[in-house]
């Protein structure tokens, strides 16, 4: 387990939390959480009691509880009762608590939906477009992911028609898919976008989606056509379908003569909507979705924040106060005259040393922008050769100030950055 911890403040109490890069998971400590919500003298005291009654309903989150390492007062690190979400949202349910209340309405009207969805599918769709369209994404964006949506089940289908079903070997055939176009698994790209917990597909740009569905389209057709019988067989399709997808990607950035794959995040381009009511379904099917109250957003968002702080290429403002902590609204940091400029700079002054001879490939450049726009920490995050390396260095720590990133409450804040630059031999040597 790829482990890496951090204390976020909710009322001034402090809550522990672990990321598992492997699992793709947060943990958090059980008995911070306990402590917030019952105003206990002793959460711990308060959690052994209620992990005896638990235990005795026959709760398996206490039959095998979980524990980590995590730092104390004293500043060692001892092993902690932690869970993940589902289990902190099991448990939060299990405490009569004032603070925890609007969480359990919460959970109550989620599941009501999903009972609904199960009787209508066509509610998952809509209730689908309502949260992309709340969340800022244009209705150009959203037809895409729609239809991409679309094209993964059917990419998927031919996989269980193949005879492969278990999630791990889906993940390995979507990673071999992945790397072939993008250079990343879906891990790395993660990363590389600075996201955790959040959906990939859903942070990608117009580009990125439309590579990434004609990489599954082509996958899923030479899947049909060579009707695979193994594992290795359908990892090879799989190469050969992404490779599709990686010769338009090459097609594509010769011609911009910048990189298609991008750092940028949704937060990072959207500006979030206010909370309205879910549109009612042209066939008059469904019901309205409630307006979510000020004291259950409250809560809500107090642990779509544990899920994000910390861990990510995301603002971070000079003073770490609780407030500061909710980030998930910044706007990034924008190059003078936006990507478009951005691109031209790169092109207009990028040098091609000859010590690389005929190398060509991807550099990645990592650096912060500050709070007025100044580029500091430039460091070297994946390399070609040593010439190309330094040449990419030199070019971002020379570039002109940034317009700063903000957040939500337009603070300006510093925010670290991932930036590619392409070495095509022929198509932009100077």
């Amino acid at each position: 387990m790829t482990q890496r911890t951090g204390i976020t403040l909710f009322e001034d109490s402090r809550i522990r939390v672990a990321w598992d890069d492997e699992d793709e998971k947060y943990y958090f400590s059980i008995v911070d959480i306990v402590q917030v919500l019952t105003d206990s003298v002793d959460g711990r005291k308060y959690w052994n009691k209620l992990k005896q009654r638990l235990k005795a309903e026959g709760f398996e989150l206490v039959t095998n509880c979980h524990q980590l390492k995590l730092p104390a007062a004293d500043g060692k690190n001892y092993k902690t009762d932690v869970a993940d979400l589902e289990g902190i949202f099991r448990i939060i349910q299990s405490i009569p608590s004032k603070k925890a209340e609007p969480v359990k309405r919460w959970l109550a009207e989620v599941g009501a939906q999903r009972v609904d969805q199960m009787i209508d599918p066509e509610l998952t769709f809509q209730m689908a477009v309502d949260d992309y369209r709340r969340q800022g994404y244009s209705d150009r964006w959203i037809n895409e992911r729609m239809r991409s949506i679309e094209m993964r089940k059917e990419l998927t289908d031919e996989w269980h028609r193949s005879g492969i079903h278990k999630p791990k070997y889906f993940a390995i055939l979507t990673n071999v898919l992945t790397k072939a176009w993008s250079g990343m698994t879906t891990g790395e790209y993660k990363r590389y976008k600075g996201l955790t917990k959040q959906n990939l597909r859903d942070n990608m740009t117009n580009i990125e989606l439309a590579l990434n569905t004609l990489a599954e389209v082509a996958t899923t057709e030479y899947s049909r056509q060579s009707n695979p019988q193994s594992m290795a067989e359908s990892e090879r399709i799989a190469q050969e379908g992404g490779g599709v997808a990686r010769d338009a990607r090459r097609t594509m950035e010769r011609r911009l003569g910048r990189s298609v794959v991008s750092p940028a995040k949704a937060s990072d381009y959207l500006a979030p909507t206010e909370d309205t009511e879910a549109k009612v379904l042209p066939s008059g099917k469904g019901r309205k979705r409630k307006k979510t109250t000020n004291t259950t957003k409250k809560a809500i968002l107090t642990l779509a924040v544990l899920c994000g702080i910390g861990f990510c290429a995301a603002a971070q403002s000079v003073d770490t106060t609780a407030s500061e902590l909710i980030l998930i609204e910044e706007l990034g940091p924008q190059f003078p005259g936006g990507d478009d400029s951005l691109g031209r700079y790169l092109l207009h002054n990028l040098h091609y040393p000859e010590a690389c001879h005929e190398a060509t490939g991807k550099v990645y450049v990592g650096f912060t922008v500050e709070t007025d726009g100044t580029i500091t920490d430039v460091k070297l995050l994946r390399g070609i050769c040593h010439a190309y390396n330094e040449e990419a260095l030199r070019i971002v720590s020379t570039m002109p100030r940034w317009i700063p990133g903000r957040s939500s409450d337009g603070t300006i804040v510093r925010v670290r950055m991932a930036l590619p630059i392409d070495f095509f031999l022929d198509a932009y040597r100077k």
